[in-house]
């Protein structure tokens, strides 16, 4: 017979210990997905806010560069309005109209992940800019283009020429560029070509109108003061999450050399709390 004590033998584990490790595991595993989802979602947040900071840039550039539109149509000045026949002429190429700029309308029917982009002509005889109250000016319905915010962000609001804080919901929800006609030949009225360009805002185009609606009061023969020029504009964007809700703002105003540029803060700011 083999001498000493008799080995026991090994035990599995009991029910209460494998709970306690698939909790723990779980636990962790829940933290892991929270971390990388969050880390995501601010990835995600950052990339949109600077997609649309890059569109407005686009835009601005559009009206510095001149570029209309590559589909040729017609503008005929009247008394006090402007109508579009459907004629083909090119670019650059019309008697009677000029490009005086393109508008953002935020809020598109009360939708803040949606807007669209107006294109506006001007009577090349009438009032020179920038006195846009007296000037002539119409959106080309046919070029509008309905887009939505990048990454499904939200714009909470837009405020021009002013410090005070956005409050979500509030605020003006139209802002574009023109373009600081000249004198045409004869030294009179506004002649083709950009030259620099101007911030406007629309403060009647509220975040509720629909498209129709947001093209009449941009049309002068329906309301001549829809465009007003602006200093600064400061666009509000947030998520859709309830809490903590990421906060960005895009702010287009003069640099030191006098030109309009856009930029970007993330998180809150005094314009955007």
């Amino acid at each position: 017979m083999l001498g000493g004590k008799n080995k026991q033998l090994s035990r599995g584990y009991t029910i209460v210990e494998v709970m306690i490790v698939l909790a723990v595991s779980g636990m962790m595993f829940v933290i892991a997905a929270n971390f990388i989802n969050g880390k995501q979602q601010a990835a995600s947040f950052t990339q949109g806010t600077n997609e649309l900071a890059s569109r407005i840039q686009g835009l601005m550039s559009d009206v510095t560069d001149g570029h209309y539109s590559d589909v040729p149509l017609g503008c005929s000045v009247g008394v006090s309005s402007l109508s579009f026949p459907a004629l083909t002429q090119d670019q650059g190429t019309n008697q009677e109209c000029t490009f005086l700029g393109k508008v953002m309308h935020f809020s598109l029917g009360g939708d803040r992940a949606q807007y669209e982009v107006v294109s506006i002509a001007a009577a090349r005889e009438a009032n020179p800019t920038p006195n846009l109250s007296a000037a002539i000016y119409q959106p080309v319905t046919s070029l509008t283009q309905q887009q939505a915010i990048p990454q499904s962000l939200i714009v909470s609001c837009a405020e021009a020429n002013t410090a005070a804080a956005c409050a979500p919901g509030g605020g003006i929800y139209a802002i574009g560029f023109v373009q600081s006609q000249g004198a045409d030949s004869n030294g009179v009225g506004e002649a083709s070509g950009a030259q620099t360009v101007g911030l406007v805002y629309g403060a009647n185009i509220s975040s509720t109108l629909s498209s129709a609606t947001a093209a009449s009061m941009l049309s002068s023969s329906f309301s001549p003061t829809a465009l007003q020029y602006a200093k600064s504009v400061d666009i509000c964007i947030r998520d859709r999450l309830t809490a903590p809700r990421r906060k960005a703002d895009i702010s287009i105003g003069t640099a030191h050399n006098s030109q309009l540029s856009v930029s970007v803060t993330m998180g809150k700011t005094t314009q955007c709390p």
